[in-house]
């Protein structure tokens, strides 16, 4: 989460300032100066809600293996 708050900051400080630019030969032939960016909140609850859903699909495996292990016998060998 917190990375997707200042992944947003820094899209909104580039785009604001417009840090991000072509070369002159380069905007000629696109037509454009710098690098246009837009932050759609959609698409910020898209990336966290995916990034969550992957992270719960990846931490449900090892943990239910782990609830089905017998703790005395886990620690027998330590």
């Amino acid at each position: 989460m917190l990375g997707v708050l200042f992944g947003a900051g820094i899209c909104w400080v580039l785009t604001t300032f417009e840090l991000v630019r072509f070369d002159p030969e380069v905007a000629a032939i696109y037509f454009v100066n710098s690098v246009p960016f837009r932050v759609v909140p959609r698409d910020l609850l898209a990336v966290v809600g995916f990034a969550l859903l992957v992270t719960l699909i990846a931490c449900f495996a090892p943990a239910w293996k782990a609830a089905r292990v017998d703790p005395s016998s886990a620690l027998r060998y330590e």
